[in-house]
């Protein structure tokens, strides 16, 4: 038993020292679980990957790039930024605050109403 004792324990006490930041704007230490239902789509735009979940009240955006540029390969690695549109059946739109959650990784709060 000790031996399964250890990860879950080492998890256990990571998670609760690592507390999320107060202030609102500042980047998370990890991503948010889902919170109820949630839907995961992913995709390629040329060598970027774009994985999106959508749960209840948020959205995980994270994004992947290979590591060395081939045209470039001195070029430092990359940095990540996004900005996230929420649009309605409507075609209302409006921006969504994220804020970083890791290297490539972006949350925002999603709030609306059923159709």
């Amino acid at each position: 038993m000790p031996s399964r004792c250890a990860p879950v324990c080492g998890c256990t006490a990571l998670l609760g020292v690592t507390q999320p930041p107060t202030d609102k704007d500042a980047d998370l230490p990890f991503a948010p679980p889902p919170s109820g239902d949630a839907i995961t789509v992913g995709g390629r735009a040329d060598e970027i990957g774009i994985t999106a979940t959508a749960s209840t009240g948020q959205t995980v955006l994270r994004l992947t790039a290979p590591d060395t540029d081939r045209e470039n390969p001195d070029k430092p690695s990359q940095a990540y930024k996004t900005a996230l549109t929420l649009t309605t059946p409507g075609g209302r739109s409006r921006a969504l605050r994220t804020r970083g959650c890791g290297e490539g990784c972006f949350s925002g709060p999603v709030s609306g109403r059923r159709a």
